[in-house]
């Protein structure tokens, strides 16, 4: 099961599977968490019940190293919420660059390999 939030701290909303990263990580097969069709502000008590086993977060950086940096940030300001969803809590949390907030065309199939690519590393590095 997956989250995948689209940030831009303090806001964040919540993508289902018609999202642009929704529908990618459901073509790869994965089960998301929020099974509404429309991207909403995130219902912090709601997001609480989801138990994602894997959080995908993304938004306006450029780089996945620098979205990491500020979702951490806002993690790190209120840690005794965020440390309540599984995934968070877990550290099994990927972070995006912007080009995963919208897509068309052929960079729609570059950036699903390159989203497998990402999913593949993270599960060997937990794997040893």
């Amino acid at each position: 099961k997956v989250m995948v939030l689209q940030s831009a701290p303090p806001r964040h909303y919540i993508q289902g599977k018609d999202g642009t990263l929704g529908s990618m990580l459901d073509m790869l097969g994965y089960e998301n968490v929020y099974q509404n069709n429309k991207m909403v502000l995130l219902d912090l008590e709601q997001a609480l019940s989801y138990e994602p086993d894997l959080l995908f977060c993304v938004g306006g950086s450029k780089t996945a190293g620098e979205h990491q940096q500020v979702m951490e940030e806002d993690f790190a300001k209120n840690p005794e919420y965020w440390n309540n969803i599984k995934a968070i809590r877990e550290h099994e949390v990927i972070y995006l660059p912007i080009k995963y907030v919208a897509t068309a065309g052929i960079n729609v199939i570059d950036n699903i390999n390159e989203l497998i690519d990402i999913i593949d590393a993270k599960k060997l590095k937990q794997n040893g």
